[in-house]
């Protein structure tokens, strides 16, 4: 029943509605393993790590034709975020960001995917700063990618 919400008849609304229920979620499992994969470079200057990040997932995205995360609506802009913070990298830098995204103060940032790019981005600059006496002192780990 591929049709717009407006020309369903009302004897058809209870069909439609158990149609929408039972999506099909071999994409969003693919998805999933997709996501498991991806991890932070460190490789090179803390905004484009960020920006990498951005863009592998959304290749992701586009190669599993999930086109209705790029719109950023609430609920998928939810989701994109849930997606990329357990690819930041490493451990310390991804934990810091998982402790400070559920903070009241960084609210919008669980739900606006520009405005957390930018976040993570400044984040990421900032904890560059200190990732060099961190990796001297065995606090963090050099990782070749």
């Amino acid at each position: 029943m591929q049709c717009e919400d407006s020309e369903v008849s009302e004897e058809r609304w209870p069909q439609h509605i158990l149609k929408a229920k039972n999506c099909d979620m071999t994409r969003f499992a693919a998805l999933n393993k997709a996501m498991e994969e991806l991890k932070m470079k460190t490789n090179m200057d803390g905004g484009s790590r960020v920006d990498t990040l951005v863009q592998e997932l959304m290749d992701i995205l586009n190669d599993l034709s999930m086109e209705n995360f790029k719109n950023f609506d609430q609920d998928a802009s939810k989701v994109f975020v849930k997606y990329l913070i357990p690819a930041l990298f490493p451990a310390v830098f991804k934990k810091t960001v998982e402790n400070e995204i559920t903070l009241q103060r960084n609210e919008r940032y669980r739900s606006d995917v520009p405005a957390c790019v930018g976040w993570l981005r400044e984040y990421a600059i900032s904890f560059q700063r200190f990732e060099g006496p961190m990796i001297k002192d065995g606090m963090v780990k050099k990782t070749p990618f």
